[in-house]
């Protein structure tokens, strides 16, 4: 049986009263033959949306191009009564999906996606080891204008990406690797009690997931990167006042620990 469908986007209205229940402004159901997965929808500064995920279908319903590899990176863009504007499917042989999308004033895209792939289909980078971040910067019809992979030799999961005022941009995410390998020039972990962050011994740890933060100058060339965390898993939250958001998350306790740039 044929497995469909993938996108159920709606919007709504904004709450009229705190009685009122809202009402369905539009709802769109958007894929192909095969399984999609939508991972971040955005507001765009003309009213319309973006949405964003994996798919893995080749051309088929709503989608316009073929797949690479296995799952691919779909995005599509819509205007603000949920009509298809255009789509773009990007990818490699393998595994390619995105995590993030913020648009800027510009009108083009960063995108935080991860990658498997070799080089092949979209792909003009080489595997680094296990999952890669993959950063590409998109221009208001979802062309390509720059991409760049990074990682470690074991699996590294890119989450978000923001451009900096003074050129370049950050890419954070989480690792798996504690060690340096590959692009990964950090080691991990980190005792988080008090700035300047202390290194643990790990020795004296688990191998856990750290944070990884990495920042690029214009031209794709690392300037910094810092491996982050403590003795549990930690994962990244969002960009907020010129900080990074970190959640640290301890047996199911949830804590946010906030990095200005300037101490990272």
């Amino acid at each position: 049986m044929i497995r469909a469908i993938l996108f159920f986007l709606a919007m709504s209205f904004a709450f009229l009263s705190r009685a009122q229940v809202p009402g369905i402004l539009w709802q769109r159901s958007l894929g192909g033959d095969k399984p999609e997965f939508a991972e971040v929808i955005k507001i765009t500064s003309d009213g319309g949306s973006i949405v964003a995920g994996y798919s893995y279908s080749d051309i088929t319903g709503d989608k316009s191009e073929m797949n690479n590899g296995v799952y691919d990176c779909w995005i599509l863009k819509m205007d603000a009564f949920g009509n298809k504007q255009w789509d773009r499917t990007l990818g490699g042989d393998a595994f390619d999906g995105v995590f993030d999308i913020n648009e800027m004033s510009d009108g083009t895209y960063w995108v935080a996606a991860q990658s498997n792939s070799g080089i092949s289909g979209d792909k003009t980078d080489t595997c680094r080891g296990g999952m890669d971040y993959w950063i590409l910067h998109l221009d208001n019809g979802g062309g390509i204008i720059s991409q760049r992979t990074f990682g470690s030799a074991e699996h590294d999961y890119l989450l978000t990406v923001i451009p900096s005022a003074t050129g370049g941009y950050f890419a954070s995410g989480h690792t798996m690797e504690w060690y340096v390998s590959a692009e990964k020039t950090d080691t991990g972990c980190y005792a988080l009690t008090s700035f300047p962050l202390q290194k643990v011994d790990p020795s004296d740890t688990f191998k856990t997931r750290d944070l990884l933060v990495v920042r690029f100058n214009p031209d794709g060339s690392i300037r910094w990167q810092r491996t982050l965390g403590g003795y549990e898993n930690e994962t990244v939250g969002k960009w907020w006042k010129g900080q990074w958001q970190f959640g640290d998350c301890r047996h199911f306790r949830v804590e946010c620990i906030v990095f200005p740039i300037s101490q990272l």
